[in-house]
């Protein structure tokens, strides 16, 4: 393998001890390498996990190259075909000389990567089946290691200042820096047709509105608009201000009547109580909203009103309401909430399943796998009283904790994971008076 060469693999084991060429010296790190099937492989390198160009160019349907080593690139990173999944573990940097080809629908990072450099840089990052976000900056005052990922989530929750009326509620990325001295730069956001969260067709109406906004200590901080690109599909926003510290950003309006980046919805419960189902949620940023609507469903896909509530506040505040339904059929019941804004706009939450009259004791989650940070877990048949669920990843490490006061032998409720969660699989164990179940899932 000399230097300037360039190898291609389609081995679904990609190189290393298991793939389709299996070298007893080092690979070399200024040569070109390939991968058109599912694994990059274990492969060992004369420059420590380095290599010239680096191609993803798997063209099967759904193609994925997953990175199953921490990876340095010191010259091109193409996407040609096909995603890259990195993890935290398994990470993808690119050198101070490197760059990135732009990615596509079909092409481009599913997971965090990291650059180093002095220089502007996008990060062709997304998440598989949602499409890309790309998050930039500018050239930063002085040299520095970024890292960056995009997720298809609600943020964390922050106090709104600097004259932010809202954020978006299903997406966000997360930028840090992990290497070199202290630094700024302007940050740039992006947004695509498959942006709008949930149902809704709405999402940005007005970009000269729409500026950066970045959660420091609680509080999400607007960062200002000094440009942006595009139109109301798809387009960018760039920051105003020079960051200094980096850490969740998302797309923010200045305008309550422009970007409706929709309704966020929290501690969605539905449980039997007195012969009937109580239905409880929380609209965490309830501005504009006219009014909300309770539905059930006897098959989980056609829905009739319940009950219809008027919004109480609407003062971009958190707001809690409940609903009782007198009249659920036996067996299975499926609930969701209806969140009407002034402007026409409807969302929905997700959708709760009460068995009721179940004398079989059961947990159920969903959905599995899990895109992005929320889950819908469901307890049959069980007593009243305080559960302890615990996340916990494959590591050990105890990542989320809540405490539920079940009123009902039949619980349905929306868990919101931390914002920051990442890929991987993670046990949920759920501990009561005598009761210890738990269940396995992935976050994709």
């Amino acid at each position: 393998m000399s230097s300037g060469a360039k190898i291609i693999t389609a081995n679904d084991d990609g190189l290393g001890p298991a793939g389709s060429v299996q070298m007893t010296t080092s690979f070399n790190s200024n040569a070109d390498y390939e991968f058109r099937g599912a694994h990059t492989g274990v492969f060992t390198t004369t420059g420590s996990n380095t290599v010239r160009d680096l191609i993803i160019n798997n063209p099967q349907v759904d193609g994925e190259v997953i990175l199953d080593r921490p990876l340095t690139v010191n010259r091109n990173f193409i996407l040609t075909a096909g995603l890259l999944t990195t993890s935290s573990t398994n990470l993808l940097t690119l050198g101070t000389a490197a760059t990135a080809s732009a990615p596509s629908a079909t092409s481009f990072v599913n997971g965090p990567m990291a650059k180093t450099g002095t220089t502007a840089f996008t990060f062709p990052v997304g998440k598989a089946g949602e499409g890309f976000r790309t998050i930039g900056i500018t050239a930063p005052t002085g040299l520095a290691t970024f890292r960056a990922e995009f997720f298809r989530s609600n943020p964390a929750s922050g106090t709104l200042t600097g004259g932010l009326t809202q954020i978006s509620n299903c997406e966000f990325w997360d930028l840090t820096k992990t290497g070199g001295g202290a630094v700024t730069a302007k940050v740039i956001l992006s947004w695509e047709p498959q942006s709008p969260c949930g149902s809704s067709s709405v999402y940005v109406t007005n970009p000269l509105t729409l500026v950066v906004a970045h959660l420091v200590g609680g509080n999400w901080v607007n960062e200002g608009r000094s440009a942006s690109t595009g139109d109301a599909t798809a387009g960018t926003v760039t920051s105003l201000n020079n960051v200094a510290t980096f850490s969740p950003f998302a797309l923010g309006s200045i305008s309550s009547l422009d970007n409706p980046l929709p309704v966020l919805f929290a501690n969605v419960r539905a449980y039997e109580k007195s012969g009937g189902v109580q239905i409880e949620w929380s609209n965490m940023t309830e501005k504009d909203v006219a009014g909300y609507t309770v539905e059930r469903s006897g098959n989980g896909q056609d829905f009739s009103s319940v009950s219809q509530h008027t919004a109480t506040s609407n003062q971009n505040d958190r707001v809690d309401y409940s609903a009782f339904d007198a009249n659920p059929a036996s067996g299975n019941n499926y609930y969701r909430i209806k969140a009407q804004e002034t402007t026409g706009k409807i969302v929905y939450s997700k959708i709760l399943n009460v068995n009721v009259g179940s004398t079989t004791e059961s947990l159920r989650l969903y959905p599995n796998p899990v895109r992005g940070n929320q889950i819908t877990i469901s307890m049959s048949n069980i007593k009243r009283g305080k559960y302890t669920l615990r996340v916990i990843a494959s590591s050990g490490q105890e990542i989320f904790q809540q405490v539920i006061n079940n009123q009902s032998s039949n619980l349905t409720q929306t868990l919101d994971l931390p914002a920051t969660i990442k890929g991987g699989v993670y046990n949920l164990v759920i501990n009561g008076d005598g009761y210890r179940q738990t269940r396995t899932f992935v976050v994709q």
